[in-house]
Order: C-alpha cells, then sequence, then structure tokens
C-alpha cells in the first residue's frame, strides 16, 4: 500500500467517531489531486471534510480516524450511517473518470482500514447508501456498474467469510497462526482458518474478547501477548505471572497504546489487536 501521508485540518471535524462502516465517495472534480484537496481542506472552514484522499500516486490523511469527519452528515442518519460511526475515503478525478491505479491504492486503503477495525465488506458503502446522493459519481453509470465492480475486487480477497490480509512475514504469520490455534483453545472460536493469515472471523472474535480480557483473566491468548510484548521489550522477563493479565501486563499494554496512538485504557479493543496483527 501507499504510505498515508498526514496533513490533518484543523477544521472541519468533530469529537469522536465509532467506526462501524466505510464510505466511499469521489471529489466531484474534473481533474484534481489528494495533495490539492488535502491543502483545500487545511485552509480554511469548508463545511465538509473526507478522512482520506486518494489519487495515483499518493494517500493524504485530513482528519484523525477517531474524530468524525463531515463526509455523509447529510443523511441525517437516516439509513444507519453517519459522519460519527464511519470513514470518509474520497477518490481523486483523473479528468472526468477515476483512473484504475486510483481505484486499486484506494482497495488497498480499503483492505488496511477493515482490517484495523474490523470492518466487513458489507459495511463498506457508497455515499449514496447514507443519503441517497449520487456519490461516488464516477462509479454510478449503468446502474452502478462500476460499483458492483469495485465491490467485487474488494471481495477478491477480502470478504466475510475469506481473507482480509495475506501475511507475507513468515515470522508474524507464524505467530498469527498459533493466536488462532488458541483462540480456538481458550475461547471455542470454531475458527475455520489458522494459517496465520487475517480472516474476519478472526477480527470478529478477537473483537468479542477484548473486554474478556480484564486484569486476573487467565489464557493462552494472554501468554501470547506477553511473549509478544517482552520480545518488542514492554515487559521484563519474570516481572509477570505467564498467562495471567496482572498488573505488569496491563501496564505494558497501556505503554504500547500510548506509543501507537490507541485509547490507554489497557482494554484490548481491535485499534491495540492490530498493532499485533501487522508487527
Amino acid at each position: 500500500m501507499l504510505p498515508i501521508t498526514r496533513k490533518i485540518s484543523p477544521y472541519n471535524h468533530s469529537a469522536g467517531n465509532s467506526i462501524k462502516f466505510i464510505v466511499m465517495h469521489d471529489t466531484g472534480n474534473y481533474k484534481d489531486t489528494a495533495l490539492a484537496n488535502a491543502t483545500y481542506f487545511n485552509g480554511g472552514d469548508r463545511q465538509a471534510s473526507a478522512h482520506y484522499f486518494v489519487d495515483d500516486t499518493s494517500i493524504y490523511q485530513v482528519v484523525e480516524d477517531s474524530n468524525a469527519a463531515w463526509h455523509c452528515g447529510d443523511g441525517h442518519g437516516a439509513y444507519g450511517i453517519s459522519n460519527y460511526n464511519s470513514i470518509g475515503i474520497e477518490m481523486c478525478n483523473s479528468g472526468g473518470y477515476i483512473s484504475d491505479t486510483t481505484i486499486n491504492n484506494t482497495l488497498e486503503l480499503v483492505r488496511s482500514l477493515m482490517s484495523k477495525y474490523g470492518v466487513s465488506i458489507n459495511n463498506v458503502v457508497r455515499h449514496y447508501d447514507a443519503s441517497r446522493k449520487d456519490c461516488p459519481h464516477n462509479l454510478s453509470a449503468n446502474n452502478w456498474a462500476k460499483w458492483n465492480d469495485f465491490k467485487a475486487r474488494l471481495a477478491n480477497g477480502s470478504s466475510v467469510d475469506s481473507l482480509i490480509t495475506e501475511v507475507k512475514n513468515a515470522k508474524l504469520k507464524s505467530q498469527i497462526a498459533a493466536l488462532q490455534y488458541n483462540m480456538n483453545l481458550d475461547y471455542n472460536a470454531k475458527l475455520q482458518h489458522t494459517d496465520g493469515n487475517i480472516y474476519q472471523e478472526t477480527l470478529d472474535n478477537l473483537k468479542s474478547i477484548g473486554n474478556i480480557i480484564a486484569k486476573g483473566h487467565k489464557s493462552h491468548i494472554v501468554l501470547w501477548l506477553q511473549q509478544k510484548l517482552e520480545m518488542w521489550g514492554y515487559l521484563k522477563k519474570g516481572s509477570y505471572t505467564d498467562m495471567i493479565y496482572d498488573e505488569p501486563t496491563f501496564q505494558a499494554v497501556t505503554e504500547l497504546q500510548k506509543r501507537w496512538e490507541r485509547p490507554t485504557d489497557g482494554v484490548l479493543r481491535l485499534e491495540t489487536w492490530s498493532v499485533f496483527l501487522n508487527n
């Protein structure tokens, strides 16, 4: 995936975002770039915004994921999708159309965000689905034929029942396979895939156990976390009790959350699991 360039605007966003949807837009211009849009939305009160802008060569982030961008509020939540439960992504126009390169770059960004926040492919939607606006307009012709193609390409290796992220690093893949095995062992997760790649079922189950792992909780999953934390230098060998989510382990998790800009409460939400699954 292209690197994400952060150009966070002080304007046009609100505090708070409980991410359930990824909402797709196009910019509506004839020809533009991600940088030009990021600069524009950093330049003053525009009464609109999005989290990300994507073009052929770059991805710019303008609003923090944890804040609500002003991108689909025109629907007033009538269809269950709002600024406060979604990430908005704008695809830039290449001259009357969205180029295939921009589409590919966008697909990679969407897959990354799906993995990070546990968003299913069914919740990757159009601005149209939030408000009935004709957006992304450049994907709407012929009864949304290009949008259907976008979703089909997204589903190719990224659907509810199949692969979200193919893990290339052999060591990390082995670690994730052990995590998946332990999820079946400890929580009867009944995962169909335990090969170390990241599937929607893995994310769904991690999301469900995130609040279970509190202080005093005992499981092989906790030992897995402790070993990762020790490997990264957050925990010292002999300072914690194996398999117990004890005070040293809790403090190590909060230190990791602080360093990775996650909520620093020791709760293992998907935002925190994403650090362990991607490193």
